[in-house]
């Protein structure tokens, strides 16, 4: 009886108490966390040591305390854990052989001591109850105790190294880990061997009882501090909290228990106003019997509806249905996620009104148009594409784009153009919408390509008419000038024979300009390069001054017949004038360069002759030749400037006219 009162006994029981409650709260915080599994399974093993130190204090018979003293050598196990633990919270991996190490020499301990006298050699009664007497000499016993200290030295040094290097949040809960599991071991390894062993000092084991005092302080930092490693349950509740979403959670008769924030903020509900009423009080009427049979049904669902304030107003929602099971699997509730979708809502009315407006502008137009997707398939035909392609809307939706172009177009033309059935020619454009999304065009150009064939052919037409006109203009011109060439015998007087000579020259220029447009590609323009050239050639044959060389500097040039013409005119004047006139021994030279400058062309002839007269200006020469000289240069609306430099010089500018 008296063993039974032992007071220190009844610490030992209220420490297997605690531990035991202690580790049941820490578990059902969070019981998928491995942290929270391996503080819970601390606490009990911690509660069944106290418990065993409860009962071999209390037994009354040495053979009876024998058998607990034997099960509490199952303590082995509990610094194996606390390294686990400590590896755990620093997020360090624990692989398989790393659990042997930890686990092993637990093991082999603990089968030692109930299996053998190895580890204590029997029951030894003491002030404070029965304890267990070492063997001598203690070999095990100081392994184990080595063995002990290494572990939870270690551990302790791991976890006081993390709250070291720990900020904020982290840090108060690294503290707490610390001081709940090593401190209590400190504490007892003190007592234990310095005030006990070495200084002889009265004072019992209370391992057990520390180690259940901080696990009640860690279970005080779960509960105070919501110390995310070991309860993250409490996350959830937070999130419900913040979450924009309308959160409503029912019993099985789905009558409300508890509302998320935004039910009282958004919908200006209180707690007492909703807690107990059926939650389908707080949606359309309209949905009320669908709702009831989800709850009658105890099933997941969604659905839209809306959920109607405190003051009445509607708000179109999301609503999605979640039984809630608890620990067994037995139905306990339900949880209502209203999403508030009123913005999707309006945005898929206006995207729905673009739409519309897009297929009534779209099913308008004479261009065909086609919408693909990603994948390149029909998502969009329009009125105009069906009649361009003869594929009916009905045919095309669906289908690869390609596809139906193999069977479509038969020709291809280049520059996107090609020539589709129904003897169609239309031009085909692709384009990006938006990533995604493509766009096909398709425009008929038939009627344009046979405007534009009728076109050329009658452009062709006009040339051929037109080359004949030169061709028979200059036929006509060389028929006067034979007829004059016919006529030269019969004149008599000189100066009548070199009047007919220059008019039969002027008629030879002519014929030659229209033989050159005749013979050129754009019908409306003569190269003077070429012109120039053959022309002095012409002049100096017909003349027989073979004595005379022509030195022809003229740029690639063309111009059109209206400038091509008086020009023409103005060099046969000059070139016959030097023949006749400057070189009386018939030998020398004439230069000729045409040139374009800053929009001005300049025409600078010269010969090496004798010159001109000391009393010659071209303004007040009577002669035919200089008359029509200046008047051609009038025609050109330019200028004319005489002066001799080493023989007779014209310099004629005359302007660039614009197109």
């Amino acid at each position: 009886m008296e063993a039974y009162m032992n007071p220190y006994s009844i610490i030992s029981l209220l420490a297997s108490v605690i531990a035991f409650y202690t580790s049941v709260f820490i578990y059902y915080r969070n019981p998928r966390n491995n942290l929270n599994l391996l503080v819970s399974n601390l606490g009990v093993a911690v509660s069944f040591m106290a418990f065993t130190e409860f009962v071999y204090r209390t037994v009354a018979a040495p053979g009876d305390a024998i058998i607990w003293l034997r099960l509490s050598l199952l303590w082995p196990i509990i610094p194996a854990i606390l390294l686990h633990i400590s590896l755990t919270y620093t997020r360090r991996r624990v692989g398989k052989p790393a659990l042997a190490v930890i686990y092993a020499p637990a093991l082999i301990f603990i089968l030692t001591g109930l299996l053998t006298d190895l580890f204590i050699s029997g029951p030894l009664l003491t002030y404070y109850g029965w304890t267990y007497a070492l063997p001598e000499p203690p070999l095990v016993f100081a392994l184990f105790s080595l063995w002990t200290v290494t572990l939870t030295l270690t551990a302790a040094a791991i976890t006081l190294r993390d709250y070291l290097r720990s900020r904020g949040y982290r840090k108060r809960e690294s503290l707490y880990i610390f001081t709940g599991l090593f401190v209590p071991l400190i504490v007892s390894f003190t007592t234990d061997f310095i005030f006990r062993d070495l200084m002889g000092l009265v004072f019992p084991e209370f391992t057990q009882t520390m180690l259940s005092i901080g696990l009640l302080f860690i279970a005080y930092g779960v509960w105070r501090y919501d110390f995310p490693e070991l309860s993250p349950a409490i996350a959830a509740r937070s999130i419900a909290d913040v979450m924009p979403n309308f959160l409503i959670i029912t019993d099985l008769e789905g009558r409300v228990t508890s509302c998320g924030r935004s039910v009282h903020e958004k919908l200006s509900y209180s707690s007492s106003d909703l807690r107990g009423k059926p939650f389908w009080d707080l949606f359309d009427p309209s949905d009320r019997e669908m709702l009831i049979e989800v709850v009658s049904g105890f099933s997941s669902s969604e659905m839209e509806t809306r959920i109607i304030s405190a003051h009445g107003e509607k708000t179109d929602v999301l609503l999605t249905a979640s039984p809630i099971r608890g620990r067994f699997r037995e139905p306990i509730g339900f949880v209502f996620i209203a999403t508030d979708i009123s913005l999707q809502r309006r945005a898929t009315e206006r995207l729905r009104e673009s739409e519309m407006r897009f297929r009534g502008v779209a099913d308008n137009i004479s261009d065909g148009i086609a919408i693909t997707d990603e994948s390149d398939t029909v998502i969009y035909w329009n009125r105009a594409l069906e009649e361009i392609t003869s594929t009916g809307r009905d045919d095309a939706l669906g289908r690869k784009m390609p596809e139906i172009c193999s069977e479509v177009i038969l020709e291809t033309r280049g520059n996107d153009e090609f020539l589709i059935r129904g003897e169609r020619v239309v031009r085909i454009f692709r384009f990006s919408i938006m990533p995604g999304l493509g766009a096909v065009l398709v425009r008929d150009v038939t009627e344009a390509r046979r405007y534009e064939e009728s076109l050329i052919s009658a452009l062709r037409e006009r040339e051929t008419l037109i080359r004949e006109i030169h061709h028979r203009v200059k036929n006509n011109l060389q028929i006067i000038s034979s007829l004059l060439n016919m006529q030269k015998p019969y004149i008599r007087d000189a100066e009548d024979l070199r009047i007919f000579e220059e008019s039969q020259t002027r008629i030879k220029s002519m014929a030659m300009i229209h033989e050159n447009l005749y013979q050129s590609e754009t019908l409306s323009e003569i190269n003077m390069r070429n012109y120039i050239s053959r022309l002095a050639t012409e002049i100096l044959s017909t003349y027989g001054a073979s004595g005379i060389v022509s030195d022809i500097r003229v740029d690639d040039l063309s111009l059109d017949i209206e400038l091509a013409v008086p020009l023409a005119l103005i060099v046969s004047e000059l070139v016959t004038n030097s023949v006749k006139y400057a070189f009386p021994d018939g030998k020398g030279r004439i230069i000729i360069s045409f040139n374009l400058k800053g929009g001005v062309y300049l025409l600078d002839y010269r010969d090496t002759g004798q010159g001109l007269p000391e009393d010659f200006s071209s303004g007040s020469s009577d002669s035919l030749g200089m008359t029509l000289v200046r008047a051609l240069v009038g025609q050109l609306d330019g200028e004319l400037e005489t002066f001799n430099e080493g023989g007779a010089v014209f310099r004629i500018t005359f302007p660039e006219r614009s197109s």
